[in-house]
C-alpha cells in the first residue's frame, strides 16, 4: 500500500519505528506486569464497569498463587459412569453368609478353616472357600486350587487368571457376581504345584457340600484337574473342551483355565463361547 501524496510507501521501517516509540509512550502502556491498554479504558478497568481499586503497583492480573490456592478449596467432583453404563458391586466373600443359605454356607467354611485332613491345611496362609451368588439355579464355576494371591486375600480367582476371568465374563456379557465361584482345593498348593490325588479326595467332600447348599443350574469346570474331579475325564483338553458331563445331575460344560489362556491367548474366543454357552444353558433351565 502506497500514500497517494508522494507514492511512497506509507509504512517504511523508519514509520514503524517512530510509530512504535509513541505506543510505548501513552499512558497505559507496559508497566511490569500491566497490559498495555486505551488511554480511555484505564488498565484493570472491566469493560462496561468500574476499576476495581487496588494498592499502588499492584498488578491488574490476578495473583497465580491465589487462584491455585482457590482451585484447591475446591472438592473434586464424585466420578460418575457414563450414560447407559451401570455399576456392578463385586460381591465379597461375607456376602454369601447372608440370606437363606447363609448359615449353611458359613458352618460349612468354618469347617474349611479348620480342616487338616491333609497337609496343606497346615501350610496355608488363608481358606479360599468361595465368593459370589447364591441364589438357587445359578452357574458356578469350579477351577483347581488357590494360587499366591489367593492363599493371602482368601477369595478365589484374584490373581492375574481372576483378571482374565473377569474380562472373559465380561466378553460374555456377564459378571463376576452373576455367578459363583470355588475352586476343588480350597487350599494353596505348595510352590502353586499340581493338586494331588490324596488332596483332591480330601477335599472334594466340601466342594459336594457347597453344590448341595448352592444348587447350581450349571457347572463350568476351568481346566483339567478340575474337569477331572468332578467328571472323572482324563482325555486331553483339545478332546474335553466344549464338552459337558454330569456331576450329580448337574450339567458340567469343560473349558480352559484362565490361567492357561496367559500362556496360550490364541484360545480365549473359544473359551469366552463357552462361558456364553453356560449361560444360555442357565436361561434353557431358568425357563424351563
Amino acid at each position: 500500500m502506497t500514500d497517494a501524496s508522494n507514492d511512497k510507501p506509507a509504512w517504511t521501517p523508519k514509520r514503524i519505528a517512530a510509530g512504535l516509540r509513541e505506543a510505548v509512550s501513552l499512558e497505559g502502556a507496559w508497566s511490569g506486569s500491566q497490559w498495555l491498554a486505551c488511554p480511555a479504558r484505564p488498565p484493570g478497568k472491566p469493560r462496561g464497569g468500574v476499576a476495581p481499586a487496588r494498592a499502588e503497583g499492584q498488578s491488574a492480573l490476578p495473583d497465580p498463587v491465589q487462584m491455585r490456592s482457590a482451585d484447591a478449596k475446591q472438592p473434586t467432583p464424585a466420578r460418575t459412569p457414563p450414560p447407559g453404563k451401570f455399576v456392578v458391586r463385586r460381591l465379597t466373600v461375607n456376602d454369601q453368609f447372608k440370606g437363606d443359605k447363609g448359615d449353611a454356607l458359613r458352618t460349612l467354611a468354618e469347617e474349611v478353616a479348620v480342616c487338616k485332613r491333609c497337609a496343606l491345611g497346615r501350610s496355608r496362609t488363608k481358606p479360599v472357600f468361595g465368593v459370589g451368588r447364591t441364589e438357587d439355579k445359578g452357574i458356578m464355576l469350579v477351577g483347581e486350587a488357590p494360587g499366591h494371591d489367593e492363599d493371602v486375600q482368601g477369595e478365589p480367582f484374584v490373581g492375574a487368571a481372576g483378571q482374565l476371568l473377569d474380562k472373559l465374563l465380561e466378553r460374555a456379557k456377564a459378571h463376576r457376581s452373576d455367578v459363583y465361584i470355588g475352586n476343588v482345593l480350597k487350599c494353596r498348593p505348595p510352590s502353586n504345584r499340581m493338586p494331588q490325588p490324596a488332596e483332591v479326595a480330601a477335599c472334594i467332600v466340601f466342594l459336594r457340600r457347597q453344590m448341595e447348599i448352592l444348587k447350581p443350574a450349571v457347572i463350568c469346570a476351568l481346566g483339567r484337574h478340575a474337569i477331572r474331579a468332578l467328571t472323572g475325564r482324563e482325555e486331553p483338553m483339545s478332546v474335553l473342551r466344549g464338552t459337558t458331563e454330569k456331576f450329580q445331575g448337574i450339567p458340567v460344560l469343560m473349558t480352559f483355565h484362565p490361567a492357561y489362556l496367559l500362556r496360550n491367548p490364541a484360545e480365549t474366543d473359544n473359551v469366552v463361547a463357552d462361558l456364553a454357552r453356560a449361560f444360555s444353558l442357565f436361561r434353557e433351565k431358568s425357563n424351563a
